[in-house]
């Protein structure tokens, strides 16, 4: 969101890494850390979350592309995606996949 926000936990980064690579989505941060907004989630005070975007988003079937990688990547997903049987948080802004990487 603004240069502040461009760091993640070595671990966080390494998860984002293998989720691009196993679904095959290219993924946008959208809040890495230090966080822009109010979080629900403490670990995006700490650089081991991140919310992120599917880029070129055309279906569901890609949000669950994402998901399906998250155990083999050791990652831990909240699909936010609310038109993709996703969930919603108090904090929302919007439709992302919540990651957590560490």
């Amino acid at each position: 969101k603004n240069s502040n926000s461009c760091s993640a936990d070595p671990r966080m980064v390494q998860a984002l890494q293998c989720l691009v690579q196993k679904s095959g989505n290219a993924l946008r941060i959208t809040e890495a850390y230090p966080p822009d907004d109010d979080h629900e989630s403490r670990c995006h005070y700490d650089g081991c979350c991140v919310d992120a975007t599917i880029l070129s988003l055309n279906d569901c079937s890609q949000v669950q592309a994402v998901k399906s990688a998250e155990a083999a990547c050791g990652a831990s997903i909240l699909n936010e995606y609310l038109g993709c049987c996703g969930s919603t948080t108090q904090f929302r802004t919007g439709d992302h996949l919540h990651i957590r990487g560490c």
